[in-house]
């Protein structure tokens, strides 16, 4: 399943020309918008033919971007589950669920190239390599866990911790 997804972040990058998940939305027509989410960091929903990615404005410029490129993830790949009924907050923060697991691979393959890990990896732990990125750590798990199922090897453990974006 992660191979189908890296394939279509990689084939959204190359046709778009950007991997700057604002930029990927603007260019599929999903809108983002910031608003006050209390302790929810995205949401996405679709509404009357419109797509939209809710990023919550108290976030920084790295969350911010983490978010946008998980909620496209949700517009990429889960559509149906929006057109159906709107995502509600439990749903949109089980992580223990396909979507979110899913939505997550997306981001990760989105934000991080697989030769920036391949790179860091012989020198560097999770934490110092999602710093060096600007990039939370268990998002790097996903990507790694991506790398994994295609082949890939490496020294860095790969179990993902799902929870990460509800903190």
């Amino acid at each position: 399943m992660s191979s189908y997804i890296f394939d279509m972040v990689e084939k959204c990058k190359r046709t778009h020309k950007t991997s700057d998940p604002f930029e990927l939305a603007d260019a599929v027509g999903a809108k983002v918008r910031y608003k006050e989410l209390g302790k929810l960091k995205g949401l996405y929903l679709y509404d009357d033919r419109c797509r939209y990615i809710l990023i919550n404005h108290d976030l920084g410029y790295e969350d911010q971007r983490m978010v946008c490129a998980h909620e496209l993830g949700h517009d990429r790949l889960h559509q149906h589950f929006a057109k159906a009924a709107p995502l509600k907050d439990l749903m949109m923060y089980d992580y223990t669920s396909k979507p979110e697991y899913e939505a997550n691979i997306f981001a990760a393959n989105l934000l991080v190239e697989d030769s920036k890990i391949v790179e860091l990896a012989h020198d560097y732990d999770l934490i110092s390599i999602g710093s060096m990125l600007g990039i939370n750590p268990n998002l790097i798990t996903f990507k790694l866990a991506s790398m994994k199922s295609r082949g890939y090897k490496t020294n860095l453990s790969e179990t993902p911790n799902g929870g990460f974006l509800k903190k």
